[in-house]
């Protein structure tokens, strides 16, 4: 038996063996309602990653700029060529924290892997994906993961964050897909 539990702040449900056994919905969130996934979407940025990995698009061990050119930090061109996708993946660029992805706040701190931070660099890894796969994020992401288990939702691109939406199922759809490798 497996047993999945998955819960936001306005949504509740537990899966056992794959069928849904608890669904409970809080302050007028609905089973149709979409929620933030917030950092959770940090997940699927990272399996999305690792597909594109999979399928030879991108080098796990690659610099970044190798796919979306120089200057997308603020750091000597030195400090930034040592980023590689799995710098972003673990958190450990040596940026600087910051909540806002331009150059001019993503300075130099410490040299890649030296230092972990928890920050939305990681989000960069969408412009990687998209470059070397030659379709946006949105696209790549659909046609590979969301489309083929069933998912709902869409990505939010805002001023800081991009941030997936979806349903409670749709987020406990995806727990399935990760909790059977």
């Amino acid at each position: 038996r497996n047993f999945l539990i998955q819960n936001n702040s306005k949504s509740f449900m537990i899966l056992v063996n794959g069928r849904i056994v608890i669904e409970e919905y809080f302050d007028g969130h609905a089973q149709d309602a979409v929620w933030q996934w917030n950092s959770a979407g940090k997940t699927l940025v990272a399996s999305i990653a690792g597909i594109a990995e999979e399928e030879g698009l991108i080098g796990i061990n690659n610099k970044i700029s190798q796919y979306i050119g120089s200057g997308w930090t603020g750091a000597p061109r030195e400090k930034e060529d040592l980023i590689t996708p799995r710098h972003l993946l673990t958190m450990s660029s040596g940026l600087r924290d910051s909540q806002l992805l331009i150059p001019a706040t993503l300075t130099y701190l410490a040299d890649a892997g030296s230092r972990w931070s928890y920050s939305n660099v990681f989000q960069r890894l969408m412009d990687v994906v998209a470059a070397s796969s030659e379709r946006d994020f949105e696209t790549y992401f659909n046609e590979k993961l969301k489309n083929r288990i069933g998912m709902d939702g869409y990505w939010n691109e805002g001023i800081i964050f991009t941030i997936f939406h979806s349903t409670t199922r749709s987020m406990a759809r995806f727990g399935l897909l990760a909790l059977n490798n």
